[in-house]
C-alpha cells in the first residue's frame, strides 16, 4: 500500500519536532530508514520551503514557508542544486487527495 499526503506530514511534522530521529526514523511508504531533508529559503528567516524524501523507494512530500527546526541548516535562496549539502534526487511528489481530509 502505498502511504497516503497526510501519513508523509505526519512523519515530516515528527521529524520537524527532533530532526535527531531522522536516522531512525521508517519512511511510512516503504518502512526504510532512508529518509533525507532539506530546508531551502531566505537567511535568517524562520520559515523556509521543506523537502522529505525516501532515498529507496523514492517517493516523498514538500511545504512551503514551513517552519525551520533550530538545528536545521537552511540552504540559501539562489544556491544551485548541484551545490547543496544534501542531494536531492527526482523523487516522487505524494499528493493530497480528498481522503487525506476526510475524518
Amino acid at each position: 500500500m502505498t502511504a497516503t499526503w497526510k501519513q508523509w506530514l505526519t512523519t515530516f511534522g515528527a521529524l520537524a519536532e527532533d530532526l535527531s530521529t531522522l536516522p531512525t526514523t521508517a519512511c511510512p511508504n516503504c518502512g526504510a530508514k532512508a529518509l533525507s531533508v532539506a530546508f531551502y529559503g531566505p537567511a535568517n528567516w524562520d520559515a523556509a520551503s521543506g523537502f522529505l524524501w525516501c532515498d529507496t523507494c523514492l517517493q516523498g512530500v514538500s511545504g512551503c514557508r514551513m517552519a525551520v527546526p533550530p538545528d536545521a541548516e537552511v540552504i540559501p535562496l539562489g544556491t544551485p542544486l548541484e551545490d547543496w549539502p544534501v542531494a536531492m534526487p527526482d523523487f516522487t511528489l505524494v499528493r493530497p487527495t480528498e481522503a487525506d481530509f476526510e475524518d
